[in-house]
């Protein structure tokens, strides 16, 4: 039986070692990522821990709805031992009971679900030497990065990533400014941690060119955002970025999660690095009152 928790009476050891000993788990579902990202979120339990869903829920107009939390790519149905489809369906239904609009992103592992739509994720194994590896890459992937002689260094200023990054994409749809506080917030806590990478790329005259945010646990390294300025886009920062975290990382039992994408300029990018594909379904419901119905683009404007 599924059973809808509320966040003050989660058990928060057990349901982080679901997450940990889960086949699908992600940073994502972790409580200390939800706590930051999706303040006051709820649950959906099977038995005794055995599979869980986190419940990001928001409120606008007196309503209650499910959305995805910002920079928390998949999150869905996790489980220590694979789970039928009529114990998925168990998870969806009980949503369906507590909300009106439900528009959110599964997890790898909730596949299984085949008539959603699907969303594209891309990842490379780190298990192999890093010579190995880079056989998938494009072959002139950082040739102008070497050519400008770019300077690859690890950093752990989040702040200046978040900032960066807001300052190249400051008009990202849906992310507010509050999740970026929140972002903040959460990264301070996994610099303690060590779970927090700040590479970052620089040219002969110190000038910063690329910089990204990745997140590391013990399964993947989540590239949770990266910007590069339009100088760094010409040099191939970003690649050269990104080259040499997967080359610091080889031979590890890690995968490096590009986190998507399904958008074809970011998709072909990531390719370059001979990426794998990795899909995730994407669920929405919308039961909201025929008067809510009849607003133009109500979904886009409900989720800001």
């Amino acid at each position: 039986m599924v059973k809808y928790i509320i966040h003050n009476k989660i058990n928060f050891k057990k349901w982080d070692e679901c997450i940990e000993q889960s086949m699908n788990g992600v940073i994502y579902a972790k409580s200390l990522y939800l706590d930051n990202m999706s303040p006051g979120w709820d649950a959906l339990i099977l038995g005794d821990y055995e599979a869980v869903m986190p419940v990001t829920w928001r409120k606008k107009w007196r309503l209650k709805y499910l959305a995805q939390p910002a920079f928390s790519q998949q999150l869905g149905i996790f489980y220590r031992k694979k789970l039928p489809l009529t114990s998925v369906h168990l998870f969806l239904e009980e949503l369906k009971r507590k909300f009106l609009l439900i528009d959110i992103n599964l997890n790898h592992g909730n596949s299984i679900l085949k008539q959603l739509p699907q969303k594209c994720n891309l990842i490379i194994d780190l298990k192999n030497p890093f010579d190995e590896t880079k056989k998938g890459f494009r072959k002139d992937l950082i040739t102008r990065a070497i050519k400008h002689k770019l300077d690859y260094n690890n950093s752990d200023d989040y702040r200046l990533a978040i900032r960066f990054f807001r300052e190249i994409y400051a008009e990202i749809n849906g992310v507010r400014r509050q999740d970026y506080l929140q972002l903040s917030k959460l990264c301070k806590q996994l610099l303690l941690q060590e779970l927090l990478l700040v590479p970052c790329v620089k040219g002969t005259d110190g000038q910063l060119l690329s910089i990204a945010l990745l997140i590391k646990d013990k399964k993947r390294i989540y590239y949770i955002l990266g910007a590069s300025s339009a100088k760094g886009r010409r040099e191939d920062a970003n690649a050269y970025l990104i080259y040499e975290t997967i080359k610091q990382f080889s031979e590890t039992k890690l995968l490096f999660d590009f986190e998507g994408s399904d958008h074809p300029q970011i998709k072909s990018f990531f390719k370059k690095f001979g990426a794998m594909e990795e899909l995730y379904p994407f669920y929405q419901y919308n039961n909201l009152p025929a008067p809510y119905k009849l607003i133009k683009n109500f979904k886009e404007r409900f989720s800001r």
